[in-house]
């Protein structure tokens, strides 16, 4: 078992390199904290704040945010592999280029993110928001988009979206329930 930091107050602290595997940090007050290189595999960050967060090559494999808030942090560089976001706040997150294959992302929300060129691949998003969320360039093939709203102003590059009337470079397995479109697709 790891560290106990349940409602640890470390708000700016240099947790820089630090392991943190399997710890408990459930509503831990992080805002702004220096995780950059840490290693929090399997940690539980349930309802902590990690807004404005560093987390520059953090080991996040098997972490688990349950309504955790990380609005504006940077994750391109963080290992996320079994990672779990359910009900998370990462509006305004740079997520560009990171590997969320098979990620469970429920009642979270992403937007305003920039997902550009990020693998979703087999993703399973239910009821997430994407409104404004930058999503060229992703992968969202064989992804579960439940009950998500997703606007497609910076989506044209993706291969993610279609109309009942034709299909906008949509990879297979794809599936779109009660998908909400913020904006008219292009013709």
């Amino acid at each position: 078992m790891g560290a106990d930091l349940r409602e640890a107050e470390l708000v700016e602290t240099n947790l820089s390199e630090a392991d943190l595997s399997s710890a408990r940090m459930v509503e831990a007050k992080m805002e702004s904290v220096n995780l950059n290189g840490a290693t929090l595999t399997g940690a539980d960050l349930t309802g902590a704040n990690l807004r404005n967060a560093q987390l520059d090559q953090a080991d996040l494999r098997g972490a688990r945010f349950r309504g955790a808030s990380l609005v504006r942090v940077d994750l391109s560089t963080a290992m996320m592999s079994g990672i779990s976001f359910i009900q998370a706040e990462l509006i305004g997150s740079f997520l560009e280029g990171v590997n969320l294959s098979g990620v469970e992302i429920f009642e979270a929300d992403l937007s305003g993110a920039d997902l550009r060129g990020a693998d979703l691949s087999g993703a399973a998003m239910s009821v997430t928001n994407l409104s404004g969320a930058d999503v060229q360039r992703s992968d969202l093939s064989g992804a579960w988009l439940n009950l998500s709203t997703l606007s497609t102003d910076r989506m044209r590059y993706g291969r993610c979206f279609r109309t009942p009337q034709k299909t906008w470079g949509l990879r297979a397995g794809t599936r779109f329930t009660a998908l909400d479109w913020l904006m008219p697709m292009p013709r």
